[in-house]
């Protein structure tokens, strides 16, 4: 059986339980990141450079690494969550010849991953502000790619669930 065969199996009590979850997650993590490391986060996730990453990081204290440490056992999850929310809907809006297209978000969740796991291991090891220019653009890298492909899943849902009450 497919995945989206599997995901159009799902009832809308179900999607909206995945969706709540993540809004919760999202929300959680969000409060563990706090005012000072959140809003740095996205800056961060796109610096592809040392000197921008640097800029970045910089002003965070001690606290604000545990913060952004802390918050991996939840954004570990996280993508989980958005993933499953994504893919359960783009089942439910594609038409049947784009089926396929419900890969896009479980790739964007794998890339999460992927960013998380870079971040997590220098945090761990005490080694997060000397990231090298590699490390530094292989991240960014997986977290520009995983931004475009929610971006595009998002799209896609709109698209078709429009198309689809236009139709009905």
């Amino acid at each position: 059986m497919t995945l989206s065969a599997r995901l159009n199996k799902l009832s809308n009590r179900a999607g909206a339980t995945i969706a709540a979850l993540y809004v919760l997650s999202q929300s959680s993590i969000s409060f563990l990141l706090g005012h000072k490391v959140g809003p740095g986060l996205i800056p961060m996730q796109f610096a592809f450079t040392k000197p921008r990453f640097d800029s970045v990081v910089s002003g965070w204290t001690d606290a604000n690494l545990l913060q952004l440490q802390h918050h991996f056992y939840l954004d570990f999850v996280h993508p989980f969550w958005y993933g499953l929310m994504l893919a359960w809907a783009l089942a439910k809006t594609l038409p049947a010849a784009r089926q396929s297209l419900v890969w896009i978000p479980v790739v964007a969740a794998l890339c999460d991953v992927c960013e998380n796991t870079l971040h997590a291991i220098p945090l761990l090891q005490g080694s997060f502000r000397e990231l090298d220019q590699p490390y530094i653009a292989l991240s960014s890298s997986f977290a520009a790619t995983k931004w475009l492909l929610a971006i595009v899943s998002i799209v896609l849902i709109v698209r078709y669930f429009i198309k689809n009450r236009r139709l009905n």
